[in-house]
């Protein structure tokens, strides 16, 4: 079974990019094809995965975080533990900040409309911003 890390994973649009350990062209992976939550899979974690060859190319499909490899806890705020280790959270990105904001909302009050989200989002990175969560 070929293993990579993830390049890069966009939870927004539901596709990212692995890069294969043995080298090579990255290979395409999209979040129906993940294996537990879309939020664990950022760059640099490593997965193993199946190829599966299509009509537009191959993709990685069955991608598993390997075992004592998966990423921090992601939403963690700043002054919550990470791990065991760590005394601080993330400072995101307003960019990164939406993303994951928006990601938790979908999955926490999935009635929610479109409209909703967004002034909610609008609240929490006002909110984020004046305790300096969010590189500005």
């Amino acid at each position: 079974m070929p293993a990579g890390k993830v390049l890069r994973f966009d939870g927004i649009k539901g596709r990212g990019l692995i890069t294969p350990e043995e080298g090579g062209a990255a290979i395409t992976v999209h979040a129906n094809d993940l294996q537990g939550d879309k939020y664990m899979f950022r760059p640099g974690a490593a997965v193993s995965y199946d190829i599966e060859h299509g009509d537009h190319g191959s993709k990685a499909v069955n991608v598993r975080l390997l075992d004592g490899d998966s990423p921090a806890i992601l939403y963690a705020l700043p002054g919550e533990m990470r791990d065991e280790e760590s005394t601080s959270g993330d400072v995101l990105s307003m960019d990164e900040f939406i993303q994951e904001v928006t990601e938790l909302i979908i999955r926490s009050m999935s009635t929610l409309s479109a409209e909703q989200i967004m002034e909610l989002r609008t609240h929490l990175a006002r909110f984020a911003r004046s305790h300096k969560w969010i590189q500005e």
